[in-house]
């Protein structure tokens, strides 16, 4: 799927919330029974557009990343997927392009998943191997 990267301001956020609470609702309601006010503000508060870039389709957001480049590996804090758009190769397609920067950069990309996510296979079939983290999330790196 054809996509572009824009890199986010602080005002992107009024339209990338909103994706993400829907995005993430399910997740969220079977961790842990629905977005409070007080997780709100906690995704609210990690927002940092230098680090986030926005995923666009035909011009219209479709989604957005999180990533910091780290030393050792680069970080993939979150990837939100409009729910319009799953399930048609989008977030695979971000993905890979994520693993070749790393690739470029001498880096594995690594990223934290929660156990009930079904993103797992996606990260698991783009070749992400999983280890323990905490009783909620797994770590998965890509090391290529």
């Amino acid at each position: 799927m054809h996509f572009q990267l824009r890199a986010a301001v602080e005002s992107d956020w009024d339209r990338c919330w909103p994706l993400q609470r829907e995005a993430f609702r399910d997740l969220v309601t079977r961790t842990y029974g629905g977005w409070t006010s007080a997780q709100a503000a906690k995704v609210r508060g990690a927002w940092s557009p230098e680090l986030t870039r926005l995923i666009e389709v035909e011009g219209r957001l479709a989604g957005w990343i999180k990533v910091e480049h780290r030393v050792e590996h680069d970080w993939l804090d979150v990837i939100v997927v409009d729910p319009s758009m799953q399930g048609r190769g989008l977030g695979a397609a971000v993905l890979r392009r994520l693993i070749a920067e790393a690739e470029a950069r001498g880096v594995a990309l690594h990223l934290s998943v929660y156990r009930t996510n079904p993103a797992r296979q996606l990260y698991r079939r783009l070749g992400f191997v999983e280890s323990p983290r905490d009783e909620l999330r797994l770590l998965m790196v890509y090391e290529g």
